[in-house]
């Protein structure tokens, strides 16, 4: 748990004044922009056999990518790299396949923002 105090009225777009207490599964937004957080980067299905859906939101312009992971940490596969405006992308991933069954992670980095999310392969 994460203590925090303040002159503030909200945290992560929940009202909150002065004083507010995080547990370890929230996610806060910083500097003030709500929407940065979980709903960043979404992984569906999850499990998946074969096919996921990969949506994400970039908050400033700039490079952005997304990788795919192992559970070493190593990329795998890169299933975006470009230049992106603000707004709300989708990517797919289906590589039955080319990957074996376990857990990976799908990571977005862009400008002033990262989000992670692990995703596991069944068959």
């Amino acid at each position: 748990m994460v203590y925090a105090g303040g002159s503030f009225t909200s945290i992560g777009g929940k009202p909150q004044s002065y004083l507010a207490a995080i547990s370890p599964d929230q996610t806060v937004a910083v500097n003030g922009d709500p929407s940065f957080g979980k709903g960043s980067l979404t992984v569906t299905p999850n499990p998946t056999r074969a096919h996921t859906h990969v949506g994400y939101a970039v908050h400033h312009a700039g490079h952005v990518r997304l990788e795919l992971l192992d559970a070493s940490g190593r990329v795998v596969e890169t299933l975006v790299d470009r230049d992106h405006v603000p707004g709300h992308y989708g990517a797919s991933w289906g590589a039955a396949r080319r990957h074996r069954s376990g857990l990976y992670f799908v990571r977005l980095l862009a400008p002033h923002q990262t989000a992670m999310r692990k995703l596991v392969l069944i068959r």
